[in-house]
This record gives C-alpha cells, structure tokens and sequence, in this order.
C-alpha cells in the first residue's frame, strides 16, 4: 500500500485496500449524485443572530452573580443550544 491513511486505516479495520477504495469510491459517487431537498436547506441569517454557547454561558455567569444561579433555566438554556 502506498498510501499511509488507507494502510493505517486497513490494519485498524481488518479490511483490504481494494475494500477501503471500494468504499471510498461508493461515497465519493454518493455525493456527487446528491440532489439537496427543502429540508437540508439552512437559514444562515438565523444561525448567525442566535447567540453562541460561549455567549450564552458568559450571559449565564453574570446573571449568576448578580442573581444567584436558576437551575430551570440553565437547563433550558442548554436544551435550546444544541439545536
């Protein structure tokens, strides 16, 4: 094998190089022939007014401070972040 990823990656999964290339190529065809539907659309405006964790997590420490901790809403918090 020439290639150090796909030899390494043939010893990790017990597989062949022919098997790893095989496979390689099923998803490079995969891709190319993906058509995007309604429903992988992003709206990127709307990802980028949402606040990031970081933000959200330093807004949360300092109401901590000024407030006292609010376990509902932290969990709250956390809850809508991840989506």
């Amino acid at each position: 094998m020439d290639d150090p990823i796909i030899a390494r990656s043939a010893l990790k999964h017990g597989l062949g190089e022919a098997e790893i290339l095989a496979h390689a190529d099923e998803l490079a065809a995969r891709f190319e022939d993906y058509e995007p539907v309604m429903i992988d659309e992003v709206d990127v405006a709307a990802l980028a007014a949402r606040p990031t964790n970081a933000q959200v997590a330093d807004r949360l420490r300092h109401q901590d401070r000024t407030e006292g901790p609010d376990a509902e809403r932290i969990v709250n918090v956390l809850r809508t972040s991840r989506r």
